[in-house]
């Protein structure tokens, strides 16, 4: 968040520096120093100022809470449909996120070592923090 206040402030500095130029080039004495400056400077306020306001609407957005409540869902599975969840989570989830290549999706494997050169460690997470799926 600290990043984002930063590149807040950079932006805000560079747009008042851009409307700073143009309020020099309005001033000149040559024609063409004073339009063009003034167009181009302008522009640059307007275009930068913007970038600077979506980035700030962009950041209110992600970082406020969300104030609606969350529902409860309440999920009622036939015995097919958890087994194709279980087929799934073994075809797709397991390789990754279990050591035995099945459920539970306890996490801890190492994709690092899986690589050709040395990246380092990814392991990865545990899918089922609550603890194994209930029927």
């Amino acid at each position: 968040m600290l990043g984002n206040i930063l590149i807040e402030l950079v932006i805000i500095a560079i747009a008042i520096v851009f409307g700073t130029l143009a309020g020099r080039a309005w001033h000149a004495k040559n024609k063409v120093v004073k339009w063009g400056g003034f167009v181009v400077s302008g522009l640059l306020t307007l275009l930068v100022s913007f970038v600077g306001i979506l980035i700030l609407i962009g950041s209110v957005k992600f970082y406020l809470p969300r104030s609606a409540p969350v529902p409860e869902l309440k999920v009622a599975g036939s015995p097919d449909q958890i087994e194709r969840g279980q087929h799934l989570a073994n075809s797709f989830c397991a390789s990754c996120h279990s050591a035995t290549n099945e459920l539970p999706l306890t996490g801890g494997m190492d994709l690092g070592k899986d690589f050709p050169i040395p990246l380092g460690a990814f392991v990865s997470v545990n899918l089922t923090p609550a603890g194994p799926l209930k029927d």
